[in-house]
């Protein structure tokens, strides 16, 4: 092993490349977990909106006796609510053509997944994940919702 000499101060080379290959693991290893919590977050904002805009239609539906699609009644009942007829840009509210009692919410999240709420005042609130704005409300539960929430 080389002395270096007196005066001679600073760090070799391979001192600077160990430094540069630990941040290298470290940003690895933090990058998807940031980008995790970024997506989840995103996710969770999508879900409130969604929620609110169910409150304010089971609101309208105890006074009225059914679901409206008014965005005018629905943002007296919740001011500063987010709808949209793009669910990437708000939520998307479409009532059943048949049925009064059965709505369907749609929102995108910025993280790129579409939550979707379908509620019937006779079966309950369903949970999914596929995009009900694309077509009529379904007057039945759509495949692979749920009760309980996302």
């Amino acid at each position: 092993m080389k002395h270096r000499p007196r005066g001679d101060v600073g760090f070799t080379l391979i001192e600077l490349m160990m430094v540069a290959a630990i941040l290298a693991v470290l940003l690895a290893v933090a990058i998807p977990y940031f980008l995790g919590v970024r997506h989840a977050a995103q996710d969770r904002a999508a879900h409130t909106d969604l929620r609110n805009i169910l409150l304010a239609e089971k609101m309208v539906w105890l006074e009225e006796g059914a679901y409206t699609a008014d965005w005018g009644v629905l943002r007296a009942v919740r001011p500063g609510s987010w709808l949209s007829l793009d669910p990437a840009d708000g939520v998307y509210v479409d009532l059943n053509d048949a049925d009064p009692q059965v709505v369907c919410l749609t929102r995108d999240s910025a993280s790129g997944r579409v939550f979707s709420i379908w509620d019937s005042a006779a079966l309950g609130t369903h949970y999914g994940a596929t995009d009900l704005s694309g077509a009529d409300c379904p007057a039945v539960i759509p495949a692979g919702y749920h009760q309980g929430g996302f």
